[in-house]
């Protein structure tokens, strides 16, 4: 029922619902208390989510550390009249 939830809302403002789940609430929270580094320690957050270990935790986090794609913004100057 959760899982509905969410993906409805998600869906409501315009984001892939087939992308969403209840877990990536969990991804987003941890995330957001760690905020790359200036947030709470690894060791805090690993205790929220219950890990088995550090390890664990900084594998979770680092999957949402994507490169991001610089060359399109160069590109679009270029573009620009």
């Amino acid at each position: 029922m959760i899982n509905r939830i969410v993906k409805r809302r998600f869906a409501a403002v315009s984001v892939d619902a087939g992308q969403v789940h209840t877990h990536t609430l969990r991804h987003t929270a941890a995330h957001l208390r760690y905020r790359d580094g200036e947030g709470e320690d690894i060791l805090a957050i690993s205790r929220f989510l219950n890990h088995s270990s550090v390890a664990v935790t900084q594998i979770y986090l680092s999957k949402q550390h994507k490169p991001i794609d610089t060359g399109w913004s160069s590109v679009e100057q270029l573009l620009m009249f």
